[in-house]
């Protein structure tokens, strides 16, 4: 579990010992596992939808949300949605991070 969740926080690029304290108990156990899962499919699936105008941003996350659900699904990963919203979150950010 530990290198699961330090495979997630490097993902993220680096956090602040402040925010890995408030984060660490939301990747606890099974969450670490399937955020480290659905990390890739969400930066995919939230790059995709970035260049969607036709689109708002609540019906661009609703759609990575829904996206991932069916990933999750098939690859026989159980989450909860606020699990989806948090893989769905960070890839934003990352993605925000990595235009600069």
């Amino acid at each position: 579990m530990r290198a699961a969740l330090l495979r997630v926080l490097t993902w993220l690029g680096g956090v602040s010992r402040t925010v890995a304290e408030f984060v660490l108990p939301l990747l606890a156990g099974a969450t670490a596992t399937a955020l480290e899962s659905l990390l890739p499919v969400a930066m995919e699936t939230v790059t995709e939808l970035a260049t969607r105008g036709d689109l708002s941003g609540a019906q661009k996350r609703d759609m990575a949300v829904e996206r991932l659900r069916y990933a999750a699904v098939d690859t026989g990963i159980k989450v909860g949605t606020s699990t989806l919203n948090v893989a769905v979150e960070m890839a934003v950010q990352k993605l925000r991070e990595v235009k600069g």
